[in-house]
């Protein structure tokens, strides 16, 4: 074989080698990205879901309370403010979702799923997580979710600590046997956003 023809096999294996790296370095790239981008995306829902709660509990809420002592579910609940907003918005965005999981909610629908009871499971036994994430699969479909615990407050007990402490509205809409019994502190709920990432 000639010199001028090994010499230009030998550069055509080390541009194929150097192409083939170079796309295997720009599709690591492009993943990583776009994680990141699914990521961010997730933490800012999750992010606007706690937004809306924190003003209804610290604006809202006392705002009407000032003005009846009745307890009105659309504006005093950061959960039910929480969730209408997030039903609002999936009109609009159908691929991002907010809901609040409760191991014992008030209300049926915010009951965890085993996956969900898991997650609870995992920021009450260990304190210092304040972040979890990742893929899961939902309705048969792939979703990035991220999600942060909530600790229950002194406000929370106002509805969560009995049934003949709550007010009247609320056992009279969920019942006395669900939601009940919380303690301060804990870690009770969870938010976890969602949002559909491309096809991994």
């Amino acid at each position: 074989m000639r010199l001028s023809i090994k010499v230009t096999s030998v550069v055509a294996v080390l541009l194929l080698l150097t192409l083939g790296g170079m796309a295997w370095l720009l599709i690591r790239h492009q993943e990583r990205e776009l994680a990141r981008a699914v990521h961010l995306r997730a933490q800012t829902v999750l992010s606007f879901g706690e937004a809306a709660r924190e003003y209804t509990r610290e604006t809202l809420s006392p705002a009407v309370a000032a003005h009846t002592p009745k307890l009105i579910f659309e504006a005093n609940s950061a959960t039910f403010v929480a969730r209408g907003t997030f039903e609002a918005l999936r009109k609009r965005l159908p691929e991002y979702t907010f809901r609040e999981a409760a191991l014992r909610p008030l209300n049926p629908l915010n009951r965890a799923t085993e996956e969900e009871a898991a997650l609870i499971q995992r920021f009450r036994d260990d304190p210092s997580l304040t972040e979890l994430s990742g893929f899961r699969t939902v309705d048969g479909k792939e979703q990035f979710f991220v999600a942060r615990p909530i600790r229950v407050e002194a406000k929370c007990m106002q509805c969560h600590d009995t049934p003949e402490r709550a007010p009247p509205e609320l056992v009279q809409r969920y019942g006395s046997t669900s939601g009940f019994g919380w303690k301060e502190g804990e870690i009770e709920t969870l938010p976890p956003a969602e949002s559909k990432p491309a096809s991994r």
